[in-house]
């Protein structure tokens, strides 16, 4: 679809904070409220997917893992069945084509809950199921998407999973957190009436929750289909790990306007960046040059092709 300045604009904004009012907004773009209000909801019926509050799981007390699923012989049968059986238990959930099938985060009190599940799906595909591949995610660093808003500047780096204390989340921050899970966008006001609660408590339990750094961040989640963009996992394997190199590659990922998230994990990769991007050829010109800018760093790496996205909610665990 066909974007111009204003409308990538106000995406870039929503990606940055997407409680931004319309108020706000429309000072940022130079536009009405009015004028804000119906280009947002002609994204929103074009553009985009979702409203999602990133939340930080080890401050919820969780462990974050990221499993890849494979199959063989996969139909659409089996992909629907795969997809009712998971979907309610995984804080994300995408397809693969590449060396995978599937590729799941999950979060959860300890790993018994993903031993319980990992023997549930083998029950369930006794002979479809060919291997996983099971992982411990540190941190997720959630870069602005920059490709976007082109010259306007960037924004905050979110860092899901930095250590810290635990927050003890009662049931009425449950009840918002699990509100604004459907929809971070929504006001207060609607919270307070999902929830129950009055409008004040709303507004000062989620105060309290952003304090603690348990809610990082509300973004909007684009359409990238829409947008006419795909989204690539990219695993490096390097030839040196050490601090100043780990340093270097961080930089290099804020900068780079395609990359959107850069995974941290023990049992995982040496690097995990994730590109969304207009086309294959514009992905591996990027690789490319990253690896020409490294000389000796990169030995190999691996690219996968996400390709439908099922679920993505910072608020799902493993309740098996």
């Amino acid at each position: 679809m066909d974007l111009d300045k204003k409308d990538r604009r106000l995406l870039s904004l929503l990606d940055q904070d997407a409680r931004m009012p319309y108020t706000q907004l429309a000072k940022q773009v130079s536009l009405s409220q009015e004028g804000v209000r119906y280009r947002v909801k002609r994204l929103e019926d074009t553009a985009i997917k979702d409203y999602v509050t990133v939340l930080n799981h080890n401050a919820l007390g969780r462990r974050s893992y990221r499993i890849f699923f494979k199959f063989q012989d996969r139909t659409r049968e089996l992909e629907e069945q795969f997809v009712d059986l998971v979907r309610d238990h995984a804080a994300w959930f995408v397809r693969v084509r590449g060396e995978w099938s599937f590729n799941t985060m999950f979060f959860a009190d300890d790993e018994y809950a993903v031993k319980r599940m990992l023997d549930r799906i083998h029950e369930a595909f006794p002979e479809a199921f060919l291997d996983n591949h099971v992982s411990l995610v540190t941190r997720i660093y959630h870069y602005p998407r920059q490709f976007f808003h082109d010259d306007q500047g960037g924004g905050d780096t979110q860092v899901m999973g930095d250590p810290g204390g635990t927050y003890d989340v009662d049931q009425k921050e449950r009840k918002i957190l699990e509100s604004l899970r459907r929809n971070a966008r929504q006001k207060t006001v609607e919270v307070a009436r999902d929830t129950g609660l009055s409008e004040r408590v709303v507004r000062y339990r989620m105060k309290q929750l952003e304090d603690a750094d348990v809610i990082l961040a509300y973004r909007a989640l684009p359409d990238l289909q829409a947008l006419g963009r795909l989204y690539y996992k990219v695993h490096f394997h390097l030839n040196k790990q050490d601090e100043e190199t780990r340093k270097q590659l961080r930089r290099y990922a804020e900068r780079e306007a395609t990359v959107t998230y850069l995974t941290e994990a023990v049992g995982g990769p040496d690097l995990e960046l994730e590109y969304q991007v207009g086309s294959s050829r514009n992905l591996y010109e990027k690789i490319d040059s990253f690896v020409e800018d490294n000389p000796g760093l990169i030995r190999d790496y691996d690219v996968l092709l996400y390709d439908k996205e099922y679920q993505l909610s910072y608020f799902n665990k493993i309740t098996v």
